[in-house]
């Protein structure tokens, strides 16, 4: 046993991109140990086949006191993240001093000491999204949106983060643990943004966090303004250690990240090699068949497909079903089987601009009946709507 772990998450159907996460790692480092956590009920017979390198879990062995909830609550990506700290603390528990996350879609093209050397003084390493601004802004240019996207979703980017084994340590995954166990949300609204926003407060709350301003680490698309690849070093200076191809989509070869699709990678001839090695590495490592493989906490027990409302309503409620995914009677399926008829397909209305029409409309009505201040103050309040877990007079 070596004294550090580093581990990434995914599902079965993101399997490639971790293992050649891992693949990536262990080309660099023997000297530490590897983990590949399956946010998923049950691990694929290929993976299992396929541990070679790295053990695998699953979320259920890892001391997660009702999980089930989390899955349910969660969509894929939110359920993903929100168990990265519970990983954390399982890996202290066995006894490492130094642990790391990194997002199965990065690839590792140098060591990662930077960071093994500061979890000897500090206790929480992280990158941040950007470490320069956008410059000779004078209108709203592609570049800019990414400041602007820090600033709703976190100013640090947690596809990587360093947690030493240490008294702070374990004060700040108790923290970040609990609030991903209940708030790890896309809700933009509320401002959450799945596990990242919380870690804007770890500068205030743990004074121990170092944020690492190595422009070799987690060059991606939110930094391409600043970034430059020349011999394989960032700006020709410092040397890239890893590459976070956030968003990659391996059916489009021209773009950079879905992120931001006018971004061509034809005019980043930098960055052409690295992509088109890595998808090949992805490839190779079965994305064909695991892309295709269904999420299994996406359905009921019984088959059926549970839908983003369902989790939402059942957060209201999560402590009178211990087991949402259950079918029988008495069960929170029952309760929306009466209520909404949610395993049922009755949308029947698909055309969306004559729904459009209709909103429309209606708010024309609405604004003559209380007149614009009221009116404002209306769609002003409003913003709170899509908060579907408010919304639970649906199953009362």
């Amino acid at each position: 046993m070596n004294n550090t772990a580093i581990f990434t998450i995914s599902s079965n159907n993101f399997y490639p991109f971790g293992k050649t996460l891992l693949q990536s790692v262990r080309e660099f480092h023997k000297d530490v140990d590897l983990f590949y956590l399956l946010a998923d009920e049950a691990a694929d017979d290929k993976i299992l086949n396929d541990n070679y390198l790295f053990r695998v879990c699953l979320v259920k062995d890892i001391g997660i006191q009702d999980y089930k909830k989390m899955a349910f609550a969660y969509d894929i990506i939110e359920f993903n993240t929100a168990v990265k700290p519970f990983f954390i603390n399982y890996l202290f528990n066995q006894g490492y001093k130094k642990v790391i996350y990194i997002d199965p879609d990065i690839l590792v093209c140098n060591r990662l000491d930077t960071t093994l050397d500061a979890l000897n003084d500090h206790s929480i390493v992280v990158t941040p999204h950007q470490l320069a601004p956008v410059k000779n802004v004078d209108s709203f240019i592609p570049y800019l949106q990414w400041e602007q996207s820090a600033l709703s979703t976190g100013i640090f980017n947690l596809g990587f983060i360093g947690v030493a084994n240490t008294e702070e340590g374990r004060h700040f995954i108790d923290w970040w643990s609990n609030r991903c166990n209940f708030i790890c949300y896309v809700d933009n609204e509320t401002g959450l943004f799945v596990d990242q926003k919380w870690i804007n407060l770890a500068l205030c709350f743990f004074p121990s966090t170092y944020i690492l301003r190595h422009k070799g680490y987690n060059m991606a698309v939110w930094n391409l303004h600043d970034r430059v690849l020349i011999n394989n070093r960032v700006n020709g200076v410092d040397p890239l250690v890893f590459y976070h191809f956030s968003s990659i989509d391996m059916t489009d070869s021209e773009i950079i990240s879905k992120h931001d699709k006018t971004l061509k990678l034809k005019d980043r001839s930098d960055l052409i090699d690295l992509f088109h090695s890595y998808r090949e590495k992805v490839n190779n490592n079965g994305y064909n068949y695991f892309h295709k493989l269904p999420y299994s906490f996406d359905y009921f027990d019984d088959g059926h497909k549970i839908n983003l409302l369902d989790r939402r309503l059942y957060a209201a409620v999560a402590n009178n079903y211990s087991n949402p995914f259950n079918t029988p009677s008495h069960s929170f399926y029952t309760v929306l089987k009466m209520k909404m008829q949610s395993n049922k397909k009755v949308n029947n209305i698909r055309n969306y601009s004559l729904i459009n029409r209709i909103l429309m409309l209606c708010l024309k009505t609405i604004f003559k009946l209380l007149g614009a201040r009221r009116y404002t103050n209306l769609v002003s309040s409003s913003k709170y709507l899509d908060r579907l877990r408010l919304h639970t007079f649906l199953i009362e």
